[in-house]
């Protein structure tokens, strides 16, 4: 696939495509990381993400939080697109930290150039899409609707008696360029569902954004406590 960058900071490419991009910058922009004083770390995570504290690995998630999709779904799209938005305007155009300017320099990255790159775009047929799935958009917004899910018993510290009603009580989208990762926290009633551990789904090498999402809601499904 021909990806023009400038192309690809107008809007040009579908959703799946950008946040392929975003893994992808990061994937290839991390090994320029430097490190200054004793705690951060100047790199490709810190311009895109536009934060001043310790960026190693950080953590950055997408805006899927409840807190962030209060209102109809226009407003929903805005939030989602404003951020990869400008993810990708931090990685291309914002003046670089000096170790994104190396890594720019070395993969051609700067508007009128463009990269040949592969990426799995495939989406699931109709018998095996779940129903969550109605598109990368909506799939992405449905995540925050996993919040509060009961879980079974048996797949969360069965060991534990005491430990009794699990469920779901936040969830976060994120990636550290080596692929999408659903991540959610869990607790039990007894603990007043304070916070509590986490479960990772992590994008497989080479699967598709649209089937990562899938496979998701799927295994989900098959750990919720929902008749």
């Amino acid at each position: 696939m021909k990806i023009d960058f400038t192309k690809l900071l107008n809007g040009f490419y579908p959703l799946e495509v950008e946040m392929e991009m975003i893994n992808w910058f990061l994937k290839t922009g991390n090994k320029f990381d430097e490190h200054v004083g004793n705690w951060t770390v100047d790199g490709i995570s810190k311009q895109m993400f536009d934060y001043s504290a310790n960026s190693n690995n950080c953590k950055f998630p997408f805006p899927i939080k409840c807190s962030n999709f209060i209102g109809n779904s226009s407003y929903n799209f805005n939030v989602l697109k404003g951020f990869i938005s400008n993810c990708l305007f931090n990685a291309i155009i914002k003046y670089p930290l000096k170790p994104v300017f190396k890594w720019r320099e070395f993969e051609k990255i700067q508007l009128g150039k463009y990269r040949m790159l592969n990426f799995n775009l495939d989406y699931p047929k109709q018998e095996e899409k779940h129903e969550k799935l109605q598109g990368i958009y909506w799939g992405i917004l449905k995540l925050k609707e996993i919040i509060n899910t009961p879980l079974k018993k048996e797949f969360f510290h069965p060991d534990y008696t005491e430990r009794i009603d699990p469920k779901i009580i936040d969830v976060v989208l994120f990636t550290n360029g080596n692929g999408y990762v659903f991540e959610y926290e869990f607790s039990f009633s007894n603990f007043n569902y304070e916070h509590g551990w986490n479960k990772q789904i992590c994008q497989k090498e080479g699967e598709s954004i649209a089937y990562f999402l899938n496979r998701v809601f799927k295994e989900i499904d098959l750990v919720s406590d929902v008749e």
